[in-house]
């Protein structure tokens, strides 16, 4: 057992600051506490830079009154190469029969997927990713329901300040784990109750030629299709506003470029598309929510068309008009 552990005293639990025993030199600017519990124990850590090298980190507390209030100093649970400033937002939670460790390095938010011994407080990584693609996705936190389902959301960021407002949330993205220890994310099933009509219905094609889709629904909806693609067939999904492009999505059999964001993965000749539009965000999901990427396009306006070319082939095309989220008591 670490010794840190082994010599707890009550006497000397303290509020959570750098002056606190054993804890490492801290940056002033250490930050963003996640609560959890384990083993009906409770714990936080905090986002920081130790040491002369202001090595990025995330330390461990421990609570040992119950009050939530006052917490020991543990040890680091995990430090990083300088190569980044801060681990900022750190969320740490259990997922199925593993750990997850998400952090927002000042670019895409990284997950960390492995194993949390509760006696020693070590974490084991066997596993690492994006969360998303994009870094306009940051600063994620997490909540578990009371359907036993984790929850994601995030600060998507890329708003001009001269609005009154700055920035929203995201959709909320169930977190599930596969057998390969990747994080699979989709949003949550109550988005879909936010369907109106389905204005495209399960439409197939070929991409000999160019196919357009116009509709003044189009800025607010959820677009579904799989795309096919034969060896070194690549398609593009062009959002159009008139004869203006406002994004492209280029899809090949080893990655989806999202404007310009690359999402790489395993050679395949078949893509699971979701795209979720709201005005000036949209959210993509590929193969189930193996991989997702947001962006803020604050510069559509009047989105009007739907335009597929390049070669291989659309199957079930299906485009929901989507209303408007309200909360009701």
């Amino acid at each position: 057992m670490d010794e840190n552990i082994d010599h707890f005293h009550p006497e000397r639990i303290d509020s959570i600051t750098k002056d606190q025993e054993d804890i490492p030199d801290v940056r002033n600017d250490w930050r963003d506490p996640y609560v959890f519990e384990a083993d009906n124990r409770y714990f936080l850590i905090i986002g920081a830079a130790i040491g002369d090298k202001q090595t990025p980190a995330v330390l461990l507390f421990e609570c040992l009154d119950g009050s939530l209030i006052n917490w020991k100093y543990i040890k680091e649970l995990i430090t990083f190469k300088p190569v980044i400033e801060l681990f900022e937002c750190p969320n740490f939670f259990k997922l199925q029969d593993k750990w997850v460790l998400l952090g927002s390095p000042y670019k895409e938010v990284e997950y960390y997927v492995g194993t949390f011994d509760v006696n020693t407080l070590d974490f084991t990584i066997e596993n690492s990713g994006l969360i998303d693609h994009c870094a306009q996705f940051y600063a994620t936190n997490t909540i578990q329901d009371d359907k036993g389902r984790t929850i994601i959301v995030a600060f998507e960021r890329g708003f001009s300040k001269n609005e009154g407002w700055n920035n929203v949330i995201s959709i909320p993205r169930q977190l599930s784990i596969n057998e390969d220890n990747e994080i699979i994310q989709k949003p949550i099933d109550e988005i879909y109750n936010l369907r109106k009509e389905k204005f495209v219905v399960d439409k197939t094609f070929d991409l000999n030629n160019i196919v357009q889709i116009e509709d003044e629904r189009l800025p607010q909806c959820e677009i579904n299709f799989t795309i096919n693609l034969d060896g070194d067939f690549k398609s593009n999904l062009i959002l159009r506003e008139n004869k203006y492009n406002v994004c492209q999505i280029l899809f090949s059999s080893t990655g989806v470029k999202f404007d310009n964001i690359l999402i790489p993965f395993k050679k395949q000749n078949k893509i699971e598309v979701k795209l979720l539009i709201d005005h000036s965000v949209l959210e993509l999901y590929l193969n189930g929510g193996q991989h997702c990427a947001t962006r803020v396009i604050e510069a559509i306006k009047d989105l009007s068309i739907l335009e597929f070319r390049g070669n291989g082939s659309i199957e079930n095309l299906s485009v929901y008009e989507m209303g408007d989220l309200s909360i009701t008591e």
